[in-house]
């Protein structure tokens, strides 16, 4: 729809792909012990258990709750 809108030159439109790759990138490294935990499923439960234990799920719900809903604020509204 940037496309054909002709909205690249406008503010919200680069906030928005900004906070995408932010979230991906902040999402991506929450999600770093829960893979590193699948790698060590074969070392045994203990192994598992030790690397599941630094895990923190909540912070990746509220990273990404916030985040869908800045990109819902700027695509809805458009503010700038």
């Amino acid at each position: 729809m940037t496309f054909a809108g002709s909205w690249w030159g406008r503010g919200w439109i680069w906030a928005s792909i900004a906070v995408l790759v932010i979230l991906f990138g902040l999402m991506s490294f929450v999600s770093v012990p829960y893979h590193r935990a699948r790698d060590s499923a074969k070392e045994g439960e203990s192994a598992l258990a030790q690397r599941l234990d630094r895990t923190r799920p909540l912070m990746g719900v509220w990273i990404g709750a916030v985040g869908i809903l800045a990109l819902f604020f700027l695509m809805v509204f458009k503010p700038f």
